[in-house]
């Protein structure tokens, strides 16, 4: 034992310190080999003299473990018990106090066996012997202890900080549901001053409009310079664009505002509604539409029949050179339905991928294509309110796909 704690002092540090199960491991070891000369001893027919009655010293041999026990009790053990106190390394301490004793009654006072000195050395052996086993039994006690308080305090904490996070998430969960309320409330606002605005709007351009038209007529054959011309011409460009975007405008808040009538349609009699509205540009355009099986959905037939239009006139307007190519198409993806439109044209550089379907972003000029950049905003707030997702995938010069789902509206929530 002594010396496997003299191990652990000078090489504490080592990868092969492995702190109390060294020093018992290295005991054991040390305990075999003394097991092993005290059996030679016993069997051996010759052995020196050891014990030499009447001498000051009655047993030599005993003089060793002496100094071995006053070295680890000036030097070895205080130096353990600095560097890992413990009340296993206080008893190593304090066991050394019958060790010594021992070998004093061994090496001055017994010169035979079963001696009175002989017995109380080996009493006071056993002694210094349980002393380590009742410290190291305590030590490990208070330790396990010790670790079970720890445990307890960390569940504690653990259940604390739980319950402070649920308290927190339902605390995130009443601003949130009282922020949608208010956001709810300021679109409604907004989607009724646009309406309004709109709405009103149309009896002015409408007079706007019928008094220029009086005003040229009025005029008759009279001559007008070239400047009169042109300020008239501007006047009725101004105000054609004018009922284009209030018209657009109005759509886009009709999206919103108008109440949804949910039921089992069919997708493909929307779409063939649609293109029987455009059938006109699709004949002016030569264009091409081909559709795969579309099958059924729980939808708003009259906003549905919209967005497909908004989506196909949308393909038409931008299909570059060559008659257009548009196609209706419907997979499954991740367990869903995808519902898209296809073209041909002219394709979507990737950073405006979102902003198409902002209200009035245009991404070209009014003398490209004509528009108010509206018709993309509508087919989002169609989709938004059938609780699906929009999204476009596109290349410059191959072509955009128009992409959508259908959720759960927000009729059918309200109701749930």
């Amino acid at each position: 034992m002594i010396a496997g704690i003299g191990l652990v002092v000078i090489f504490r540090g080592s990868r092969w310190e492995q702190g109390l199960i060294f020093v018992l491991g290295v005991s054991v070891v040390f305990a075999g080999v003394s097991y092993a000369i005290i059996h030679f001893c016993s069997v051996s027919e010759n052995l020196p003299q050891t014990m030499y009655p009447g001498s000051i010293i009655t047993r030599p041999w005993d003089v060793g473990p002496l100094l071995l026990y006053l070295i680890a009790a000036t030097i070895i053990f205080p130096t353990f018990y600095r560097k890992n106190p413990s009340v296993f390394s206080h008893s190593m301490l304090v066991s050394l106090i019958p060790q010594i004793a021992t070998q004093l009654y061994m090496s001055f006072g017994s010169s035979a066996l079963f001696d009175s000195n002989f017995n109380i050395a080996h009493v006071l052996k056993i002694l210094a012997y349980f002393v380590p086993f009742v410290g190291l039994s305590l030590d490990y006690l208070w330790t396990y202890r010790g670790q079970m308080r720890i445990r307890a305090l960390m569940e504690e904490e653990e259940r604390g900080g739980r319950i402070r996070a649920e308290e927190d998430l339902e605390q995130a969960v009443k601003d949130l549901k009282r922020l949608n309320i208010d956001l709810e409330l300021r679109n409604k606002e907004l989607d009724e001053f646009s309406y309004v605005a709109s709405h009103d709007l149309q009896e002015p351009l409408r007079k706007l409009t019928s008094f220029t038209n009086l005003l040229v007529k009025d005029l008759g054959e009279v001559e007008w310079s070239d400047n009169a011309k042109r300020d008239i011409q501007y006047i009725q460009d101004a105000s054609s664009r004018m009922k284009v975007l209030v018209q657009d405008l109005l759509a886009l808040s009709r999206s919103g505002r108008s109440a949804l009538n949910i039921t089992l349609q069919s997708i493909d009699r929307c779409t063939e509604t649609a293109i029987r509205d455009l059938s006109m540009k699709i004949e002016e355009k030569e264009a091409e539409v081909v559709k795969d099986e579309l099958g059924e959905a729980r939808v708003d037939r009259t906003l549905m029949t919209q967005l497909y239009a908004n989506l196909i006139s949308n393909a038409i307007k931008f299909s570059g050179e060559g008659p257009p190519r548009i196609h209706l198409t419907a997979e499954i993806m991740d367990n869903t339905k995808v519902y898209g439109v296809r073209d041909s044209g002219i394709g979507i550089e990737p950073e405006y991928v979102q902003q198409v379907f902002e209200p009035f972003k245009r991404l070209h000029g009014r003398g490209e294509f004509e528009g108010t950049g509206i018709g993309l905003a509508i087919c989002r707030k169609v989709i938004e309110r059938h609780g699906g997702r929009i999204w476009v995938e596109s290349e410059p010069g191959k072509g955009s796909h128009f992409k959508f789902t259908i959720g759960t509206s927000e009729e059918e929530e309200r109701n749930e």
